[in-house]
């Protein structure tokens, strides 16, 4: 994170979020299959520039998620995950917000490798279980 700036997911919408996996055997051997879009809530503050903080919230959604797919960061679409970033409205246009706003976009974009990891090491956790 750079200094004066935070961003963290808040919350996984589980409502809006897609989940499957499933365990089936493949050449002898137990095999985990599974598939992955999740979106989640962030928020973030910043003081850069500014006397007080400023807050934004925003969603994240990490998709592309499967057996045959992995985090790499602008890989191909069709073997990596992906990600994509909402923002409100007035923010949507780098060239109409201040210094402050624009750092916390930069942030939240950085949400894609950490919840990327931390998906990977639950997929892990989870074929170590029941393969």
């Amino acid at each position: 994170a750079r200094a004066g700036a935070t961003v963290v997911i808040s919350k996984l919408d589980e409502s809006r979020s897609d989940i499957h996996a499933s365990v089936k055997e493949k050449r002898g051997q137990r095999a985990l299959f599974y598939d992955l879009d999740l979106l989640c809530y962030w928020q973030g503050h910043c003081s850069i520039g500014l006397e007080e903080p400023a807050s934004m919230k925003g969603e994240f959604r990490l998709y592309n998620v499967g057996q045959d797919t992995t985090f790499c960061e602008g890989g191909d679409p069709h073997t990596s995950y992906l990600y994509s970033l909402g923002f409100p409205p007035k923010y949507t246009n780098d060239d109409d917000c201040e210094l402050w706003a624009k750092h916390l976009k930069y942030e939240a974009s950085e949400l894609f490798e950490l919840v990327s990891a931390i998906v990977g090491e639950c997929i892990r956790a989870l074929t170590a279980k029941v393969c």
